[in-house]
């Protein structure tokens, strides 16, 4: 698949912990719309509500800007994302 590259995470969320991912992921520009999609997102800034994400040890995690996450796709206004 064309458009793909490598990207190295920080965080990973629970929910995605039956894919098994590790922190080096390989990612696509376009997001089809189907079941068991997650994304890769950058935290630009922080958010007082929505702040926390829990990750695959189960800790939860308070997500400071400029880091990257996988989770599966939520509303905008939850944080603010650049992919």
């Amino acid at each position: 698949m064309s458009g793909m590259r490598t990207v190295v995470v920080d965080k990973i969320a629970s929910v995605t912990q039956a894919l098994g991912l590790t922190h080096e992921v390989r990612i696509a520009a376009e997001i089809p719309c189907e079941e068991g999609v997650v994304v890769v997102a950058e935290i630009l800034n922080n958010k007082s509500t929505y702040n926390t994400l829990e990750l695959t040890s189960g800790r939860i995690a308070k997500p400071c800007s400029a880091i990257r996450a996988i989770s599966p796709p939520r509303s905008s206004r939850a944080m603010s994302f650049r992919c």
